[in-house]
């Protein structure tokens, strides 16, 4: 399992990095490539920006998810339950970029996801303190804190 929480690290390190790379390149360059967002009563910003670069981060994401999955032996369910619940959250932002969805909405599906994708990952439940001393920890209260950290 410790292997698991590397793995993990590093797919996101890297796909962050890859993201970071590839969107400073498509803002500089390509600029008619991402739609602009006008300024809203939500908005965090008062001038447009481009918008849809999540896109760039969902896709490098799951591609290394797919490079790992064909890769990394013994952890195929936690890597496609990572590779779900962000195309989930993914679509989630795409449409809320074309529709505005409401928060309650979003928050709802955030909530469904995190519930489920902590049920299929099923979390260790003992955790191992550098005293040697193990303390195990009861699902009723890990579950709803995991999802909660989740969302």
């Amino acid at each position: 399992m410790r292997d698991f929480y590397i793995i993990g690290l590093l797919l996101t390190a890297g796909s962050t990095l890859l993201s970071w790379f590839v969107l400073r390149i498509l803002l500089k360059h390509h600029r008619g490539f991402f739609a602009l967002d006008r300024p809203n009563i939500r908005s965090m910003h008062i001038d447009p920006i481009p918008r849809g670069g999540g896109i760039v981060i969902v896709g490098l994401f799951i591609l290394g998810v797919l490079m790992l999955i064909f890769n990394t032996p013994g952890i195929h369910r936690c890597l496609l339950t990572l590779g779900f619940g962000t195309l989930v959250i993914g679509g989630l932002g795409w449409l809320d970029d074309h529709k505005s969805l409401s928060i309650s909405h979003k928050l709802i599906v955030q909530l469904v996801l995190g519930v489920v994708c902590v049920i299929l990952i099923q979390p260790e439940t003992r955790i191992y303190l550098y005293t040697g001393t193990t303390v195990y920890l009861n699902n009723f209260v890990l579950v709803p804190v995991i999802v909660l950290w989740l969302t």
